[in-house]
């Protein structure tokens, strides 16, 4: 008998999607609702297991999601999606073999209104893509949901999808695109929005204000052009956290521009990628920043003789330093506050995700406890009160909460001060009580090295 995932529709929950479905090209059509309702069902993929389970998910989830509680016609849209999605179809590249295959996202649908659910089932060609798969992205639901326009969506899959990779010193990425793949990508056809104005205005600035306000990373988009014609889009991309120091379009840089910044301006004026993360890596911003200016000050004047090459020039500039001269005493003086600036950003990075941890880990604990004394027969939950209340007195804990907890068993999961007790106290006394501990739970979250995270945090704090 097939397996069954019964889903609820979390929208913390975690998105694991191969590299290959994430850059698959999406066919014309596809509505902002049905790219929800498939990322949702995403979420109960696990990508270890050996079989792809059919989903089951209430109904009522979804009316509550797509915001048809007042609709007389609620079920038979919902049952509309699902029958328009049913027909959607990825187009998956195969490099090894040049090949490009079309699979159909879903085989089977059982719209079980009576019982309040609904049933899907992956279409099982599509295994390769779904389980064990060695290149993947991870994002969490709720930014995904939060986005109402399908290419807001999916240029957020895009570059979520190169979050952990090219790094540069202030915590950004850069993803560049040309602009027929981005097309293809979000499942533009010639036809549409032909005029790059039209492009621009229609598709990137309003996935751009969508994505900077709504979810977790923000980004700027240098234009790389040829002939005057914009040929690539360079997306700098950073976490939300860090949207205090948002990166300034390439015309308008700061005084003492980030490494993002820098790259995103280095690759504008056609420096090679390889070739301007090695620069942005191994030379200041000042330095890097200020050959840059000089380079664009001189194209702009009109007295200035315009440099032919300016790639070749910028590179040989940074590399000689030739922009600007500074003393040892400067020079020591500037990679000192580099470095702070390097630390702090990581501190601030590392702050945000590990409270982001204890946080939803506070939660998961108190939703354990519910969930568990809540399935207690009355009995049963009496004697445990009196059990409780002697181990929380032995433990010398405030009389008063001792008691609010022993009368209300609503304080069993509210009360932060004395959970941990309620915790070992549960784990003592009863065999079937278990309860992820955090570094497990961060584990499960998609953060493996919660511990080492929160050991370098400490190191910061003392160094900083």
């Amino acid at each position: 008998m097939e397996a069954i995932v019964v889903l609820n529709l979390d929208e913390n929950a975690l998105v694991v999607k191969s590299n290959s479905l994430i850059e698959g090209r999406l066919p014309k059509g596809l509505t902002p609702r049905e790219a929800d309702l498939l990322t949702i069902l995403f979420t109960s993929i696990k990508k270890d297991a050996d079989n792809i389970a059919s989903v089951r998910i209430r109904i009522g989830d979804l009316i509550k999601h797509f915001g048809l509680e007042n609709s007389n016609s609620a079920y038979d849209d919902i049952a509309e999606i699902s029958k328009r999605l049913m027909g959607r179809v990825v187009d998956v590249e195969d490099k090894i073999n040049n090949r490009r295959i079309q699979y159909q996202w879903l085989t089977y649908a059982d719209y079980a209104r009576d019982e309040g659910f609904v049933e899907y089932r992956f279409n099982h060609e599509l295994k390769p893509y779904l389980l064990h798969v060695a290149e993947f992205a991870k994002y969490i639901l709720k930014p995904f949901l939060a986005l109402d326009s399908l290419y807001a969506k999916r240029i957020y899959e895009l570059l979520i999808q190169y979050k952990n990779m090219h790094r540069d010193m202030t915590g950004a990425w850069v993803r560049t695109i040309p602009i027929f793949d981005l097309r293809e990508l979000l499942g533009i056809t010639k036809e549409e929005y032909p005029r790059y104005d039209n492009f621009k205005a229609r598709v990137l600035e309003i996935a751009k204000k969508q994505i900077n306000e709504r979810t977790d990373i923000c980004f700027e988009y240098v234009e790389i052009r040829a002939r005057k014609s914009v040929k690539e889009i360079s997306f700098v991309v950073r976490e939300q956290r860090q949207a205090q120091t948002a990166l300034p379009p390439a015309d308008e840089a700061t005084e003492a521009p980030t490494g993002g910044a820098n790259l995103a301006r280095l690759l504008a004026h056609g420096v090679k990628e390889a070739t301007a993360r090695r620069l942005v890596a191994e030379h200041t911003p000042d330095v890097v920043g200020f050959n840059i200016d000089q380079l664009e000050r001189n194209q702009k004047s009109a007295k200035a003789t315009k440099i032919a090459n300016p790639a070749g020039w910028l590179i040989d500039a940074i590399e000689s330093d030739r922009g600007e001269q500074l003393s040892l005493f400067e020079r020591k003086q500037r990679e000192a506050r580099a470095t702070y600036e390097q630390k702090k950003a990581r501190k601030d990075q590392l702050d945000a995700l590990l409270n982001k941890i204890r946080q939803s880990h506070r939660k998961y604990q108190a939703e354990i406890i519910k969930a568990y004394i809540s399935a207690l027969y009355s009995e049963e939950e009496r004697l445990l009160s009196r059990k409780l209340e002697a181990y929380l007195k032995e433990k010398n804990v405030s009389s008063i909460l001792v008691q609010k907890t022993s009368n209300d068993r609503t304080f069993w999961y509210i009360e932060i001060g004395i959970r941990q007790e309620i915790i070992r106290f549960l784990s003592e006394v009863r065999d079937d009580f278990k309860i992820l501990s955090i570094s497990d739970f961060s584990a499960e979250k998609g953060v493996p090295n919660f511990n080492d995270l929160q050991a370098e945090q400490k190191a910061l704090e003392q160094e900083l």
